[in-house]
């Protein structure tokens, strides 16, 4: 390969191996890491073309997967290319290694990297620059999924008697639809649904086969 890795030096790896929560970039951001590696290809190769982007493949792709890590792709940005985290974060180089793993396989492949340096080529090539359509939508996508998982995770942290509790019902007029308006001597009297119905006399009803 022509060069020799710096990762046996660096504690980054062991770092980027442990559980974390890590962000995804967002398009500008992936923007300016890509003009900064164009950039910095250019003056480590004099070439700006997409072959050069080839050859940085290659330069990182140390076991000749064809395909990079984030440990070679991460070995590159500070090892070779010399981008400290003054110009570039660790937060922000993982961010943009998440947005560029879409699938999550923990790799990223010749096409993918293809495309990341090409949205920042424009400003060592020229011209207009180039959107990546597809990277924009699983942006879309991405962010619905953050959202769901967050909506999920505010559900499940509600007090326990907002969630196994059941809620008394609004009021309603049903208690004052169950009675009925007697007249007795001329007097209007509403009945009261919880208390035995008695005739106009204030006697008990008899007793009838249904009561039995």
């Amino acid at each position: 390969q022509g060069r020799v890795s710096g990762k046996q030096g660096r504690s980054t790896a062991g770092h980027w191996g442990e559980p974390m929560k890590a962000r995804r970039a967002t398009y500008d951001e992936r923007v300016r890491l890509s003009v900064l590696l164009n950039q910095e290809m250019v003056k480590k190769f004099e070439d700006s073309s997409a072959n050069a982007w080839r050859r940085l493949f290659e330069w990182m792709d140390d076991d000749l997967s064809g395909k990079i890590s984030f440990e070679e792709f991460d070995d590159m940005v500070r090892g070779e290319l010399n981008l400290s985290p003054e110009q570039l974060s660790d937060e922000d180089l993982k961010a943009v290694w998440v947005a560029l793993d879409d699938d999550q396989s923990g790799y990223v492949t010749h096409d993918e990297f293809n495309n990341f340096m090409r949205i920042g080529a424009h400003t060592v090539q020229g011209g207009e620059p180039w959107i990546d359509h597809h990277a924009l939508k699983a942006d879309e996508t991405y962010a619905a999924r953050v959202s769901a998982a967050e909506e999920e995770l505010r559900v499940m942290h509600r007090p326990f008697e907002h969630r196994f509790l059941v809620q008394a019902p609004p009021p309603t007029n049903a208690p004052e639809g169950a009675t009925r308006v007697y007249n007795r001597g001329g007097i209007l009297i509403r009945s009261d649904p919880h208390v035995a119905a008695v005739d106009r006399h204030g006697n008990d009803f008899s007793a009838t086969q249904f009561h039995r």
